[in-house]
């Protein structure tokens, strides 16, 4: 069978910082997700102690981030959230991205 050519293309690159809003330090094992919509498929990166991280070889598509951090929510300051889901963020990655900021605030009580 002939499945015809494949192009060959590099992924894009998504580099960034989670923020908290208190300005206290990130915990340590502290993990962000990010997932393909299409593909269901993801992966969790650990942050470093400032909060920063950096995926690479992500093909063109839409996709979620998410940090799981206890006493944290993602904040609605957040330009790319998610009206469905504000645990996320959602967005086309179609170039690399350096300076990704996302912010997370204490939860409400």
């Amino acid at each position: 069978t002939d499945a015809g050519d494949f192009a060959v293309v590099p992924g894009h690159t998504i580099k960034g910082r989670v923020l908290l809003s208190d300005e206290k330090s990130i915990p340590p094992k502290t993990r962000l997700l990010i997932s393909r919509e299409d593909a269901w498929d993801s992966l969790s990166v650990d942050l470093d102690p400032e909060g920063r991280f950096e995926i690479g070889g992500l093909p063109t598509e839409r996709y979620t981030l998410s940090v799981a951090l206890k006493g944290y929510e993602m904040s609605a300051k957040n330009h790319s959230s998610d009206s469905q889901n504000p645990g996320r963020l959602i967005g086309m990655i179609d170039q690399d991205i350096d300076g990704l900021k996302i912010l997370m605030e204490p939860m409400s009580k």
